[in-house]
C-alpha cells in the first residue's frame, strides 16, 4: 500500500507501526484501522452488517465483493465505506488503480471528520498522488484528525513541525507538544525525534483548525442565480449536507471564478451545493472542466444549467 510505516494512522491509544522505515502497510492493518477508528452510521442498521461483511471478505481475500458492498455504503454517504473505496483504488485492491477516484471518495469521507480519512488525504496532499504537493493543506487535514485525538496525525505534525519543510519554518515548541501528544496516546516516538521531548513545552498547539467562514459570507445564491440567463450552464463542484464542508472546500482550493453556495431540496433531502463559473453553452462548461486544476477534477464536477437550478432553487432556501 502506498504509505509508509511513518505514516501509518492509528487511533487514540492504539499504535500500528511495521518495523523499519521502509516496510509498506500490509493489508490487515488497513482493517485494524478502519475497525479501530469505525464511524457512526449515517444509513440503516443494515449497513452496519455490509460494512462488516466488506471488511470479512478483505480478510477471505475477496477484495471485489468488499467492492461491491462498500459501494452502495459510500454513495450513501458513510464514511467508512468512503474510506475503505478510497483505499481500494489507491492501491488497485479489487479494482484498477486511479489515483482520482481514490482522491473523490477520501474527500468525501474526510469532509465527514473521518480521522483516518482526513490524515490519508494530508498525506497525499504532501506526496502529491493525484493532488498537486501542499504541505500547508497537509497539515490542515492532518490538524483536523489530530485534534479528534488521532496519535498518528499527532506524531506526523511533530515531526513535520521538527523537521520544518520549504516554506514552513521550523516551530520546536509546536514539534514537542504534539509528539507529547501523540507518545500519551500511545503512538512509539523514534529516537531522532525524543530529544524534541526532553525540553518541557512552552506553547500549546492550536485547539482548533482555523474556523471557515459562515456560509453568510458566502455569494448571495438568489442575487447570483438571478442574474444567470436561463440558457446558461455552471459547474456544481460540490454537494453536501452539512455547511462546514462547502466553506472548507471553497478555501481549500482558493476560487477565483464567480461561484455562489445555494441551499435546495433535491431526492427528499437538504443540501448545500458550490456552484462555479458561468458559461453560454454545455460544450464550453465541459471544456472548462478539462481545465481544472486536477485537485478540482479529482472531486468530479458535473454540468447543470441554470433552467434546471431556477426550478430547483427557491429564492429562499429551506433550513438544513
Amino acid at each position: 500500500m502506498f504509505l509508509q510505516a511513518s505514516w501509518i494512522p492509528a487511533c487514540a491509544g492504539m499504535t500500528v507501526f511495521t518495523g523499519n522505515g521502509l516496510d509498506i502497510m500490509p493489508l490487515r492493518v488497513l482493517l485494524l484501522l478502519i475497525t479501530c477508528c469505525i464511524s457512526a452510521p449515517s444509513t440503516a442498521e443494515v449497513d452496519i452488517d455490509d460494512f462488516e461483511r466488506g471488511l470479512a471478505a478483505i480478510e477471505m481475500g475477496n477484495a471485489q465483493r468488499a467492492y461491491e458492498l462498500w459501494l452502495p455504503l459510500a454513495e450513501a454517504n458513510n464514511p467508512n465505506a468512503q474510506f475503505g473505496i478510497s483505499m481500494m483504488y489507491m492501491d488497485g485492491i479489487g479494482v484498477k488503480q486511479d489515483f482520482d477516484e481514490s482522491v473523490f471518495w477520501l474527500f468525501k469521507a474526510a469532509d465527514q471528520a473521518f480521522p483516518p480519512a482526513q490524515f490519508h488525504l494530508g498525506n497525499v496532499y504532501e506526496r502529491g498522488i493525484g493532488l498537486d504537493p501542499d504541505i500547508k493543506r497537509a497539515i490542515h487535514w492532518w490538524t483536523l484528525a489530530a485534534e479528534q485525538g488521532m496519535s498518528a496525525a499527532q506524531y506526523r505534525l511533530g515531526q513535520v513541525y521538527w523537521d520544518g519543510a520549504p516554506d514552513l519554518p521550523r516551530d520546536p515548541a509546536r514539534a514537542r507538544a504534539y509528539l507529547l501528544q501523540a507518545k500519551n496516546n500511545g503512538e512509539f516516538i523514534s529516537s531522532e525525534y525524543r530529544v524534541a521531548l526532553e525540553t518541557p513545552v512552552v506553547q500549546p498547539p492550536p485547539t482548533a483548525a482555523a474556523a471557515p467562514p459562515p456560509l453568510s459570507q458566502m455569494p448571495s445564491c438568489a442575487a447570483w442565480l438571478a442574474a444567470q440567463p436561463a440558457q446558461g450552464y455552471t459547474l456544481q463542484m460540490i454537494a453536501a449536507q452539512k455547511q462546514t464542508s462547502i466553506t472548507y472546500f471553497t478555501r481549500q482550493h482558493a476560487l477565483t471564478e464567480p461561484h455562489a453556495v445555494c441551499a435546495y431540496r433535491e431526492r427528499g433531502q437538504n443540501w448545500f451545493g458550490l456552484f462555479y463559473g458561468t458559461y453560454p453553452s454545455a460544450a464550453e462548461a465541459r471544456t472548462a472542466i478539462d481545465r481544472l486544476p486536477a485537485a478540482l477534477q479529482a472531486n468530479k464536477p458535473y454540468l447543470r444549467s441554470f433552467a434546471s437550478l431556477k426550478q430547483l432553487i427557491p429564492l429562499t432556501p429551506p433550513t438544513p
